[in-house]
Order: C-alpha cells, then sequence, then structure tokens
C-alpha cells in the first residue's frame, strides 16, 4: 500500500460534531430549488461560530456540485457576518 493512501490511517476528527451545523435547503438533482436557503439558519450558524472562536468554515450542500448557488450565498453571508472566515 503506498503511503499516499487515504485508507492507510484515520486522521481523526476534523471538526467537533457540534459545530457541523445544519441549515434548511436543497436543490433537486434535476436542479429545481425544492427548499429556500433558510439565510437566517445561516446568520444563526455564523452566530455560533464567532461564540466559538471559529476562524474558518466550510459550506457543503447536497447536489452543489451541479447547483451551487446556495453554497455561494451561503459563504456571502458568512463573510459578511464573521469578516472573511467563510472564505
Amino acid at each position: 500500500m503506498s503511503g499516499n493512501s487515504i485508507s492507510s490511517g484515520s486522521a481523526g476528527v476534523l471538526v467537533e460534531r457540534w459545530l457541523r451545523l445544519e441549515v434548511a435547503e436543497r436543490y433537486t438533482v434535476n436542479g429545481d430549488e425544492l427548499i429556500p436557503l433558510d439565510e437566517a439558519a445561516v446568520r444563526a450558524a455564523a452566530a455560533q461560530f464567532r461564540t466559538a472562536g471559529v476562524t474558518a468554515v466550510a459550506v457543503c450542500f447536497v447536489h452543489a456540485y451541479r447547483y451551487d448557488a446556495h453554497e455561494k450565498r451561503a459563504g456571502e453571508i458568512l463573510r459578511e457576518e464573521l469578516g472573511g472566515a467563510g472564505r
């Protein structure tokens, strides 16, 4: 097995569970907006991150590999609220 194999060992927990937050939003696999992005929930998540001293945020939504408008908007909100930590 190569030393570069990702299956060669566990990296451990990268983000504690209490800092992995969900917000309502959903695109279908066909690109139809099923649930609009809950921008208030993104702002509430930003407030939690700020209180916890978070300095970097990753956003990952279902089907964003094809329909990324919600991910982009969430990133904009996080940058507004956290002063750049959502980049």
